[in-house]
């Protein structure tokens, strides 16, 4: 309890200056049987917001570290801010807190220890739809945000989602049109986001820390630049039907990852890729990629890939220090110049000229009748003819290496398949991971389409389907006038305890 003191006692502070609020957490009751989703769904509790003004008042960042699933929607029926806790053990739900987080954010953790394990289920539900604009996420649990939430058409705002831990979020929103989205992931875990069509105006990071995975797809992208970044050995991909950067293309690998992206069109001036270790990363379009430069650069042993049906690009620059290897040799482009230092390979496919240099046992190879304009320094054997002989293209083959999505997985799995333990906060009993063969990259779009539920077209902006109403406290204990509520978080001026009786009115 000391530490639950000390945190709500520095958001009251806060509060000073106007940057808190009110939530008052009630006691608990029995899961009424008409609520529940799972049998051994038993006992909950819920918290609402101090008064009418801040029940419905707007939520725009959410910082959560607790076990289990949770789940955040849209109120569109009730338009009122509420937190739902339910489990199978008192324990559990006795340990979730809810406080302030800023002015208008909401913090979400657990007191150690929770004795016990169990399944937990934690709903958040926002009175404003599509506020927030910050999510962080902490842990091993699993954490759904649907669409409705996610602030979706303000140019001016940059939305920021993080995930840090071992666990997965999943993240689904609406047509976006935001300043600049940015995607981070730390650890071990998962994070996955899905829309129609984005439209992030300054750029749209996607950065990688450590072994996990980060997806993120949409119909199609429009940003100034689309940056991949992957430092350890995690994996990120970017797929999209139409992805359009009025900068740049860039992915970045600092270590053994993977970063990929693919859609059926790419255009932007400049398509770059740099490796330092054992990377791969590659960069494939369907149809077309129509860029003025690529830039590919290697210190290591890692791979580079960029490949296109059809190719509109002017110019490639190689550079590889290593052993590491780059195959353009699907993406006809004017000239090429090409450094090796080592023993690396590139493969490349040039209509004008090639120019090279080349240190060590690297080769060079070309597809396709080699251009007129050829020059160089190194062995005069350096340069070789190269012809394809697999009849499927090297686009189709980026898609086959691509992990499958992944299904979001439903509420009833938090009293199933994720189990909270108080040594490892919370742990899967069995995966949920949605299986599917990918053989080419209709394939991939067709599997993104059916799970996310989204189609190729172009949407316009729509309201969102209302969500279902949030059930009612139960009624309380026999005998009883009231139900109980203690204040958790609040502004300076609101420090005592009190109850909230059935009609509505307050009890010293």
């Amino acid at each position: 309890m000391f530490r639950f003191a000390t945190r709500a006692s520095k958001h009251r502070t806060a509060g000073i200056f106007g940057a808190a609020f009110t939530i008052r957490e009630s006691t608990k009751y029995d899961t009424p049987s008409e609520l529940k989703i799972a049998p051994n769904q038993r006992v909950e509790k819920q918290f609402r917001f101090g008064d009418e003004q801040t029940a419905a008042m707007k939520i725009d960042s959410l910082k959560l570290e607790v076990p289990g699933y949770t789940r955040v929607s849209y109120n569109a029926i009730g338009r009122e801010n509420v937190i739902r806790v339910s489990s199978d053990t008192d324990a559990l739900v006795d340990a979730v807190r809810a406080i302030p987080h800023g002015s208008h954010g909401l913090e979400l953790y657990t007191e150690e220890p929770f004795g016990s394990s169990g399944h937990l289920l934690i709903e958040i539900f926002l009175a404003q739809p599509a506020e927030v604009k910050e999510i962080s996420c902490a842990g091993s649990s699993v954490t759904v945000v649907e669409d409705g939430v996610l602030m979706n058409n303000h140019p001016d705002e940059e939305v920021v989602v993080k995930q840090s831990g071992s666990g997965d979020l999943f993240v689904t929103s609406g047509d976006t049109l935001v300043r600049s989205l940015s995607l981070a992931l730390s650890g071990s875990g998962s994070l996955h986001f899905s829309a129609p069509n984005v439209v992030a105006v300054d750029k749209t990071s996607l950065s990688l820390a450590a072994s996990g995975t980060l997806q993120m797809f949409a119909n199609r992208l429009e940003t100034g630049s689309a940056k991949l970044g992957v430092a350890g050995s995690g994996e990120v991909q970017l797929g999209t039907q139409a992805l359009i950067a009025k900068e740049k293309v860039s992915a970045s690998m600092a270590g053994s990852g993977k970063a990929r992206v693919f859609s059926s069109t790419i255009h932007t001036p400049q398509v770059k890729c740099s490796i330092a270790g054992s990377g791969d990363i590659r960069v494939g379009a369907q149809d077309v990629l129509a860029a003025t430069s690529l830039k590919s650069s290697i210190a290591g042993s890692g791979d580079i890939t960029i490949a296109a049906r059809t190719a509109q690009c002017d110019s490639h620059g190689i550079s590889i220090a290593g052993s590491g290897d780059v195959d353009a040799g699907d993406v006809a482009v004017t000239g090429t110049k090409v450094s090796i230092i080592g023993s690396g390979d590139s493969i490349v496919q040039a209509v004008e000229s090639i120019k090279y240099s080349k240190l060590g046992s690297g080769t060079i190879k070309h597809v396709g009748p080699a251009p007129r304009n050829v020059s160089g320094s190194g062995s005069t054997h350096a340069l070789q003819q190269l012809y394809r002989h697999d009849t499927r293209s090297v686009s189709d083959r980026i898609a086959m290496g691509w992990k499958a999505p992944t299904a979001i997985p439903v509420k009833e799995e938090a009293f199933d398949k994720i189990t909270v333990r108080p040594s490892s906060r919370s742990r899967h009993s069995s995966s949920h991971d949605y299986h599917v063969e990918i053989r080419s990259w209709s394939d991939l779009v067709s599997q993104v389409q059916g799970l996310f539920g989204f189609n190729t077209r172009p949407a316009p902006m729509v309201s969102m389907p209302p969500m279902p109403p949030i059930p009612p406290m139960a009624a309380p204990p026999t005998g009883a006038t009231s139900t109980a509520y203690k204040v958790v978080g609040s502004d300076a001026h609101a420090k005592s305890d009190f109850q909230l009786q059935q009609n509505g009115k307050r009890e010293p």
